[in-house]
């Protein structure tokens, strides 16, 4: 028992939850590990990935043939993505990549584009990948969350990808049989070959969840909100379960919590304030939107436009994004065109964007059948070293200005102060946030206009201003 006492006292103080006197003896100590374990020791990994041997990887555990694929009848082939995907960068993921665009022009499982969207929306897929830089030898390292053993679980892949056949012995050409893109980017292939060695097999990717998967990115438990037959939104939780035959699934459980529309909007908007993740599923067919696909959340807010409802309330909008058009959006499309002119006035975004689409909340409610949410990873685990170009300077360069960042203040923010305060749209501030990689995010939000009575939902810790 003392042992475990003593181990637990050195991961608190490791990760800044000691006490506040030990925290400060031990900051200088303690940051120095963290920023030679982000920046120095991913810089060393890159160099020395760069100058291992070029004998190609391949996974025996996850091998390149029909066992991977379970009882799909596809005549594929496996090739090498890391060689014919045209993915121009040397990072996997960066800043640059436009991810909705990316996810707007793929096929494949609905439910994980989805998810990579919705996660991409928040600049958090980096998360993912052990190393963001493209590996000569095919060996690539990700980390999904097992539901089932509560604990991250290290996925080493290859990069072969089943691939359609006839195109590639016709034109040589690379069109993988599952997810594929405009560009084929690499990222998203990995991604996808991750799920399906975690699942099982590439058979198991037909029968997949997006509020799943977001939780499996994100190591946080997701929260779903589902509209019942009497308007209001009942709370829901996943849990994963594995049957007798060493298969995943999925069940879905009430917590007793009900919300009103009216508090719904409130918990909602706190939610994007607090850059969370958010999507919404089950469309109504009337609304020309799939009912099957999921939409990311980017804000919800009320519009101060000039157009007042009754009782001098502004209207109430939601800011979506539709990577699916289906061309039969028309009367959506030009509900959305007014209220976008609307918000335009108070509302930065871009305007150009067609996939961004707004909606009332009226028609929102009326459209959607279910809501999920999730927090992106934060605090220490969340810093990653971020190498820009493909010159053999270039990850020495980004180890130095990583440090330099991290010892300027960005390292005593996550690993001590991991909590963000948020500003209103009034200017003041409504809440903080926290959420550690791999742990369940606790939130204090303080809101003169929220219903105290729902201080039970979802986590949610209610103060009076």
């Amino acid at each position: 028992m003392p042992a475990k006492t003593e181990q637990s006292c050195w991961a608190e103080l490791l990760y800044g939850k000691a006490c506040c006197l030990w925290n400060c003896i031990f900051a200088p100590c303690v940051l120095s590990f963290w920023s030679c374990a982000i920046y120095c020791c991913g810089c060393l990994r890159i160099y020395a990935t760069r100058n291992a041997q070029s004998t190609l990887f391949k996974d025996a555990d996850f091998p390149a043939n029909a066992v991977s694929l379970g009882d799909l009848q596809e005549d594929v082939i496996w090739l090498r993505a890391t060689k014919y995907a045209r993915t121009k960068s040397l990072q996997l993921v960066d800043e640059t990549i436009n991810i909705h665009r990316l996810c707007q022009g793929a096929s494949g499982e609905t439910w994980l584009l989805s998810a990579i969207a919705c996660i991409g929306e928040r600049r958090a897929l980096h998360h993912l990948f052990e190393s963001v830089e493209r590996s000569s030898r095919g060996k690539y390292i990700l980390k999904l969350f097992d539901g089932v053993q509560q604990q991250w679980q290290r996925i080493i892949i290859d990069d072969r990808i089943p691939c359609d056949r006839a195109a590639y012995e016709n034109d040589k050409s690379f069109h993988p049989s599952f997810l594929t893109n405009k560009e084929n980017d690499l990222f998203l292939l990995l991604i996808e070959k991750a799920f399906a060695k975690f699942m099982g097999g590439y058979q198991r990717l037909k029968e997949g969840s997006t509020a799943w998967a977001l939780s499996a990115m994100t190591g946080d438990p997701t929260r779903i909100f589902v509209r019942s037959e009497n308007g209001m939104w009942t709370r829901k939780e996943l849990e994963d379960e594995v049957d007798a035959d060493g298969q995943r699934s999925l069940s879905l459980f009430d917590t007793g919590v009900e919300l009103a529309p009216e508090v719904l909007f409130e918990v909602l908007r706190k939610y994007c304030l607090l850059e969370s993740v958010l999507c919404a599923a089950g469309a109504n067919p009337a609304s020309g939107l799939h009912p099957k696909h999921a939409y990311s959340i980017l804000d919800v807010r009320k519009v101060q436009g000039g157009i007042k409802l009754g009782g001098g309330e502004w209207q109430r909008a939601v800011q979506m994004r539709n990577i699916w058009p289906s061309g039969k959006e028309k009367s959506l499309s030009r509900k959305s065109s007014q209220l976008r002119s609307i918000a335009r006035e108070t509302v930065e975004f871009d305007d150009h964007d067609d996939s961004i689409l707004w909606m009332s909340w009226e028609d929102f409610l009326s459209t959607w059948r279910t809501i999920s949410v999730v927090d992106p990873p934060s605090g220490i685990g969340s810093l990653r070293l971020q190498v820009s170009g493909g010159s053999p300077l270039a990850p020495a360069a980004a180890c130095l200005v990583g440090c330099c960042s991290f010892w300027c203040g960005l390292g005593c923010h996550h690993l001590y102060c991991p909590y963000r305060v948020v500003a209103g749209e009034n200017g003041k501030d409504v809440g903080t946030a926290c959420c550690c990689f791999g742990a369940r995010s606790t939130y204090a939000v303080r809101s003169s206009e929220l219903d105290p009575g729902a201080s039970t939902m979802l986590g949610l810790q209610l103060e009076k201003e």
